[in-house]
């Protein structure tokens, strides 16, 4: 009769956490988790690490994990600027869409000029048998 209890508790909790999931499924949202900007544990404890290395542990285990966060650092700064400025190039264009379609009256391949034809030379070389 006990086993029959737990069980029943177990299927009732694993019923509200899937209707749980799906009412943060349908909403559109999920629970926010903690990411950290920075490494919540320095990198300078490594020098503390006991390896039997000729070269320090500054420079096996430190430097490069300063130099890694500091590349980090400057591709976010870009990534950054880029989508702001692809932000930009997206409200341009919206804009131009919303401003009408363009006729094309004032482009160069609509100015009135002299015909040419295919394949006509003249003009750059002179008639053969010509004097």
């Amino acid at each position: 009769m006990e086993t029959k209890r737990i069980l029943a508790i177990w299927a009732a909790l694993g019923v509200l956490l899937v209707l749980g999931d799906e009412a943060f499924a349908q909403r559109g949202q999920r629970p926010q988790r903690f990411q950290p900007s920075r490494p919540t544990v320095s990198p300078y404890l490594n020098l503390f690490r006991n390896n039997n290395s000729p070269v320090p542990n500054y420079y096996t285990f430190v430097r490069p994990e300063l130099n890694q966060m500091q590349v980090n650092q400057q591709q976010q700064q870009l990534l950054l600027r880029q989508s702001a400025e692809i932000q930009g190039l997206q409200q341009n264009l919206l804009q131009a869409q919303t401003a009408g379609p363009v006729s094309g009256t004032s482009s160069w391949f609509q100015t009135p000029g002299s015909r040419s034809t295919f394949m006509n030379t003249g003009g750059y070389f002179g008639r053969a048998g010509a004097r």
